[in-house]
């Protein structure tokens, strides 16, 4: 488990988007520069500006880092998981049918009360006398017969005593890896969030300097055009919805296995 937590460790190293006051200087006039220029312009409905466009391509780049970040360090512990929940799902079907096969066998009342299973056999069973019990009593007889019945049943208690062990060491083991996948995803979303709020301030102060200078002022818009973030928002939902798939499918097998009678 210690390495478990050494390898679950993860940082997102920031961008450099510099927000201190002489950035705000430096983009406003560069702002002001382009401007003068009449850039940013319009083209087909959209602003069309170098500037703007090199802040973007900072967050565009970001966003391909931290998806790149999540998919290498989650691998390992999805493929792991996977294997886990396979294992955990044979474990579970074997308990079950040991259960089931366990469950309706013969109680002790059956030495004292003949026929009261209904089962011919297992009546016989009991009957039956080995070498050098002929001197004993119909009941020690049966005595004998259920304890050596339940000697042979011990073995598979024994079994599934050692498969529910199993079993929730499995599912504990399962719930750090989905943890830490989960722990993962969530831990990158402020950090993009900050990246993403540090380069929508370096466009505000160089749109600013745009809006002073431009010719066409009035009819651009009062704010830089944001950042498409759809790939990574989309790509969160799609990891936090297989994650949620994973752990739907882990409980609903460990309940399967809480339903068994031990």
């Amino acid at each position: 488990m210690e390495s478990q937590k050494k390898k679950s460790s993860i940082n997102f190293k920031r961008i450099h988007s510099n927000v201190s006051i002489l950035s705000k200087f430096l983009l406003k006039r560069s702002g002001k520069k382009d401007g003068k220029k009449s850039i940013p312009f319009i083209q087909e409905k959209y602003i069309i500006s170098p500037n703007v466009k090199k802040e973007h391509d900072k967050v565009y780049a970001y966003m391909a880092y931290i998806m790149r970040v999540i998919n290498n360090h989650n691998a390992s512990y999805y493929h792991e998981s996977q294997s886990m929940i396979a294992e955990l799902e044979t474990k579970v079907d074997e308990a079950i049918k040991l259960s089931e096969f366990l469950k309706d066998k013969p109680s002790e009342i059956s030495v004292y009360i003949p026929n009261y299973t209904k089962n011919a056999d297992f009546e016989n069973y009991l009957k039956s006398k080995h070498k050098l019990e002929t001197e004993l009593d119909d009941i020690s007889i049966r005595q004998r017969r259920f304890e050596e019945y339940q000697n042979r049943l011990s073995k598979y208690r024994t079994k599934l005593d050692t498969l529910s062990i199993q079993i929730i060491e499995i599912y504990k083991n399962i719930l750090v890896n989905l943890d830490i996948i989960r722990k993962t995803i969530e831990l990158s979303e402020p950090i993009f969030g900050e990246v993403a709020s540090n380069i929508d301030m370096r466009l505000s102060w160089y749109w600013q300097g745009v809006i002073l200078k431009h010719p066409q002022a009035e009819m651009l818009k009062p704010t830089a055009p944001e950042p498409k973030y759809e790939t990574y928002t989309d790509y969160l939902d799609a990891k936090k919805d297989e994650l949620e798939k994973l752990q739907q499918r882990v409980e609903s097998i460990y309940t399967d296995f809480k339903d068994i009678s031990l």
